[in-house]
């Protein structure tokens, strides 16, 4: 913030050198935008929740803050003294370089205030504009300083006052186009086609799409768009083509899995066509596929919408097997699993690693020769041959899931030891080398296992391999494995360790604990917003989930949509659930429920900071969809896959997840919520280690308790927020 001499200040010091005439300031047209900016560069320091100091610190991060706050002081004013000072600006292109200043930070102030930009991307702001700037006045395009800046940089700089009139806006205009396909292909495509005619490199930029995003492509073809035509019409690159041939045809999304040998001429439409109407067959095909494209990424070779044929299979085997199997959980294991008695062991394997979230604990294993996995064993197959079919293809979930449902030994004891050891040694190496937006996928798969890996020797194999993979990332200087395998390690000993301090280890919140002042709002309330959904589980489980807390003197209020259950003593605790209510599955009524109370929420301004998932795990990406950015705890059911916790934790970074290896029963959710209620109502924090103990006592004739995870040995979601808070770091240390 830069202060002006006012004119009082001026006649003092006047006084006081005896001059006695009276003094006047001109007029300075430029006061009026440093005023503007002064007033906005305050309005960015209250942006942190904190008003009583003179500073930006957005952050629990020292460093971060140290240099967010540099750039939300000094580096504005920097700014505004190099525009004032540069005696070859006359006094419109002063202000106009002020102006656009005032501009940019007031468009960070409202995208911060709505989530749609962090705050340590305001240092990149700002160096972003001071070098834009000084590109401008000396008559030069802007585009190159803004290459390596972010799509949400660049977007605030592109359409800033101050440069529309730059000799390179059009090549900003297709800088930005760029960054949003990178950013998000499908919303990035949405722009390219506002500025289709006049962007130039449209065709080498959707060849490109093609070969990390498919489906954006496929989802541009229908409508008319110019996007979409000119994929269907004048791409030169054959992928795209046939991408839009098949988006063009009635079964396109029943063909796009095959993309790859469609477009390699391996398989015809025809022949997808004569198994389309038969579930098991198509099935069966789409499992053949995956095992050919699995062999051949193995060999080195490129793989083109191969997480569609991942969907695919996940979709139908879950339609056609899962549900069926999971329905018929009261019937005999003859009937319950006829369904699947003539699948192979690959196409039971994929049933499994595909449908992690929604296989029942009895589906999975039923008695000691029984359910999904025992299943594959019965062809006469070892766990040594079972991988090798399929080209070790999600081991590391087959391996975690075989831990968490107490089959890691039997899987083990199918191969010869020097097998075992060595698919156990595999399972933690090279967590470093995949790629893209799902790289830690594995390294959450391995960190999930380890708290469900009874047998003692196993776990000391692992932690030991950890330790040594560690030691070598250390020595090769290799960034990216050592972090994995540091945060695994303290991870790890935490386990019998609970001396060892996760907070100030891997710089993350506390997951022994939640301090109840963290919960509660300005007013000292606590609030908590549970989902339902209307399947008949949900209608079965909401009049005695209600009726639980009205018989406990709880205050309920009733409308149309939802629940308002308030405490009568205590601390005010209060949860709001929809009501479930849909009639026919699709029907909207749930979403109608749930968007209502939402309304509700924004115009009365309330934040829930407890946030729970009643229903079956379908159910679940739509929870996730509306998740609270204020929770502090989430109790989302059979959350242990990697792409639920990290969504969970992009929308609520920092939450403390409770999730289930298996949907939760009815009966130990309403005991394990209104053990959390109570505590708070008490005036406690939530001590986990404690509570989890006494649940487990209250409940410990019942087998289920051991599929309920607490934050603390919710491993893959502890490794997943320590690593990307380190990645977030790291980011600050390079703006």
């Amino acid at each position: 913030m830069i202060l002006k001499k006012s004119v009082v200040t001026i006649l003092f010091l006047a006084t006081l050198n005896g001059a006695v005439h009276a003094q006047y300031k001109a007029f300075d047209p430029t006061d009026t935008w440093q005023n503007q900016i002064d007033a906005v560069q305050k309005l960015i320091w209250d942006l942190d929740g904190n008003r009583n100091d003179k500073g930006f610190f957005p952050s629990p991060n020292a460093d971060i803050n140290r240099v967010s706050n540099r750039s939300a002081t000094k580096g504005i004013d920097n700014i505004q003294k190099t525009i004032l000072r540069n005696g070859d600006l006359n006094s419109m292109q002063k202000i106009k370089y002020l102006r656009g200043l005032k501009e940019a930070l007031n468009e960070f102030a409202i995208q911060f205030r709505n989530k749609k930009i962090k705050g340590s991307m305001l240092t990149q702001l700002v160096d972003a504009y001071e070098d834009a700037m000084l590109q401008d006045i000396e008559g030069e395009s802007i585009e190159p300083v803004l290459r390596a800046k972010s799509y949400e940089v660049v977007a605030i700089i592109e359409k800033n006052f101050a440069f529309q009139g730059n000799v390179g806006f059009n090549d900003m205009e297709f800088l930005l186009i760029d960054k949003a396909v990178e950013k998000n292909p499908i919303t990035g495509l949405g722009l390219l086609n506002k500025h289709f005619d006049k962007y130039p490199r449209k065709d080498s930029l959707l060849s490109a799409v093609a070969k990390i995003d498919q489906d954006a492509l496929y989802n541009w073809v229908p409508g008319g768009s110019k996007v979409g035509r000119f994929i269907v019409n004048d791409a030169s690159d054959p992928l795209v083509k046939m991408i839009g041939q098949i988006a063009r045809t009635k079964q396109g999304r029943q063909y796009i899995p095959f993309l790859d040998n469609l477009y390699r001429n391996s398989i015809t439409m025809d022949e997808i066509d004569k198994v389309i109407s038969n579930p098991k067959a198509y099935y069966s095909l789409l499992v053949k596929t995956n095992l050919d494209y699995a062999g051949r990424e193995v060999s080195g070779t490129n793989v083109y919408g191969r997480s569609l044929l991942e969907q695919k299979i996940k979709e139908v085997g879950e339609k056609t097997y899962i549900n069926v199997v999971n329905g018929l959980h009261e019937k005999p294991a003859a009937t319950r699993f006829a369904s699947i008695r003539n699948l192979t062991p690959q196409e039971l394997y994929y049933l499994i690693v595909m449908n992690e979230e929604v296989i029942y604990t009895s589906s999975f294993v039923n008695g000691t020769n029984d359910g999904l996995y025992y299943q594959i064993f019965k062809n006469k197959i070892n766990g040594t041959e079972l991988i090798q079919s399929v080209s070790a293809d999600h081991y590391r979930k087959f391996i975690k899931m075989s831990a968490n449902y107490n089959t890691l030994n039997h899987f083990l004891n199918s191969m010869k030891p020097d097998d075992a050891q060595l698919i156990m040694k595999a399972f933690v190496r090279n967590l470093d080398k995949a790629k893209g937006k799902d790289s830690l996928q594995d390294a959450v798969d391995v960190a999930s296992s380890y708290s469900s890996i009874s047998d003692p020797q196993i776990k000391n194999l692992v932690l030991t391999e950890v330790q040594a993979n560690r030691a070598q990332a250390k020595q090769e200087r290799n960034i990216k494995a050592f972090r994995i395998y540091d945060i695994m390690n303290t991870l790890f000993l935490s386990m019998d360790d609970q001396s060892i301090d996760l907070t100030k280890t891997l710089g993350i919140d506390p997951v022994y604990s939640m301090n109840l002042k963290n919960l509660q709002d300005s007013s000292g309330r606590v609030v908590i917003q549970q989902f339902f959904y209307g399947d008949s589980d949900g209608k079965m489980f909401y009049p005695p989930y209600v009726n639980t807390f009205a018989n406990m003197g709880w205050k309920v209020k009733d409308n149309k949509y939802w629940s308002e259950i308030s405490s009568p003593k205590g601390t005010p605790i209060t949860i709001y659930t929809n009501k479930p209510l849909y009639k026919v599955e699709g029907d909207g009524m749930d979403q109608e429920a749930q968007a209502q109370l939402a309304d509700y929420f924004a115009a009365n301004n309330i934040e829930p900071k407890i946030v729970i998932h009643r229903g079956h795990s379908y159910h679940l990406n739509s929870t996730i969809d509306q998740l609270a950015p204020s929770s502090k705890v989430v109790l989302l059911g059979s959350c242990g896959g990697f792409q639920s916790l990290n969504e969970v934790l992009e929308k609520a970074p920092g939450t403390q997840i409770i999730s289930t290896k298996q949907t939760g029963t009815g009966a130990l959710n309403i005991s394990l919520i209104t053990s959390i209620v109570q505590s708070l109502q008490a005036g406690k924090d939530l001590d986990w280690i404690n509570m989890w103990q006494t649940f487990r006592e209250k409940h410990k004739g019942n087998s289920q308790m051991n599929d309920y995870v607490p934050p603390y040995q919710n491993l893959g979601a502890v490794f997943l927020m320590a690593f990307k808070g380190m990645e977030e770091r790291d980011q600050q240390g390079t703006q």
